[in-house]
């Protein structure tokens, strides 16, 4: 009953909004709030459903509600988590390569189509665009493009290739790119392993915590199944209403606690 009395009064509010004047926002903003608030509202709803169906109180449902409006939030963040992990090993080889071709004598052009050929998306189509643009433009800045890597895709490894490649173009040549690249891979090899040993240190505390959740979430659904009926009155369904909200404090405590954008998705 209580979500269909909220879309309700939702509905009537936007309503007598829409007829006293009040400013409605552009289609282009409704659009972005849409899919901006749209999966976590879904996801809510969903959840508040399902728990209220599985509880048989809203009650209980309300605080699964909020775990299911932070998932989709979750869930982004861990997949942006892997693809700056894979963004950062992927800087850390080309730091490394490009430091063997200089080391050789080869110049910043031809490093950069040889790594072009070599490595994978979304790097490759970049050092094409870097290659192809610095045909038609003599006047092409390799650091500047360096820099624009790094503004796009968050990573500092780039911007202080841009540095090196720029400080090398002044003054020492290929060698110079050399050493100084070949420093910047054994400071980005030094960063993953602590990163490696620090996921290591927590591995234990967070297992414990899913652990710990795990079990709570079996109570919990032993209640609401083989224990139903301890629960079908007002005092049961308060004390399942306040199990429920503990047990989604655990939880957002638990994120609190590992969420951590250098970790997460792998280090």
């Amino acid at each position: 009953m209580v979500l269909p009395v909220l879309l309700l009064a939702l509905t009537l509010f936007l309503l007598f909004y829409t007829l006293a004047g009040g400013p409605l926002p552009a289609g282009e903003e409704v659009r972005g709030l849409a899919a901006r608030l749209g999966p976590p509202a879904a996801s809510a709803g969903c959840a508040f459903l399902a728990a209220a169906a599985l509880f048989g109180t809203p009650l209980a449902a309300l605080s699964w509600a909020v775990v299911g409006w932070l998932l989709p939030g979750w869930a982004n963040d861990f997949l942006a988590a892997r693809s700056r992990a894979r963004l950062r090993a992927l800087a850390r080889d080309f730091a490394a390569a490009a430091a063997g071709m200089y080391a050789a004598g080869q110049t910043t052009p031809e490093v950069v189509r040889a790594a072009a050929g070599e490595f994978p998306e979304p790097l490759r189509t970049d050092f094409a665009e870097m290659v192809a643009e610095r045909e038609r433009n003599r006047n092409f800045s390799f650091p500047r493009a360096f820099r624009g890597l790094a503004e796009r895709y968050g990573l500092p490894e780039f911007r202080a290739v841009a540095e090196i490649v720029e400080a090398s173009e002044r003054a020492g040549g290929p060698r110079a790119a050399a050493r100084g690249l070949e420093r910047l891979g054994r400071a980005l090899r030094q960063r993953d392993r602590l990163l490696a040993e620090r996921a290591r240190a927590l591995a234990e505390v967070k297992m414990a915590g899913y652990v710990v959740v795990g079990l709570l979430l079996a109570g919990l659904a032993a209640d609401a199944t083989a224990l139903r009926h301890y629960f079908s009155g007002g005092s049961g369904k308060l004390a399942a209403g306040a199990a429920s909200a503990v047990v989604a404090g655990l939880i957002l405590m638990l994120r609190k606690f590992s969420a951590n954008p250098d970790l997460e998705g792998g280090a």
